[in-house]
């Protein structure tokens, strides 16, 4: 759904940023 590919591109944009 398009929820879960929001979720997961805020997850890696906020990992990307945490490192």
């Amino acid at each position: 759904k398009l929820s879960l590919l929001v979720t997961e591109a805020y997850k890696d944009a906020h990992q990307k940023s945490v490192q």
